[in-house]
């Protein structure tokens, strides 16, 4: 981990984590019809990404959440790097 951070930051280059979402069903499905031509040339994504640990006020006080919402740890692109 050391090494990729640091690979990472001498390339201006951001690490992050998918966790369970590369391995949904649906992101495989879909990975398979753009491979296969069923869909045609992706021009356009829309994506949404629902959350609650954000929900209330006092979400980002709790010190486990508080890096999901601090750019200088997080990111520019805030809930997305989660």
């Amino acid at each position: 981990a050391r090494e990729i951070k640091a690979l990472a930051a001498e390339k201006g280059l951001i690490v992050g984590v998918t966790y369970g979402f590369s391995g949904h069903p649906l992101l495989m499905q879909m990975r398979a019809m753009i491979a296969n031509g069923d869909i045609g040339k992706i021009r356009m994504v829309e994506l949404q990404y629902t959350h609650g640990f954000n929900a209330n006020e006092s979400a980002d006080t709790f010190e486990a959440q508080k890096w999901r919402v601090d750019p200088k740890i997080a990111g520019p692109s805030f809930v997305l790097g989660d």
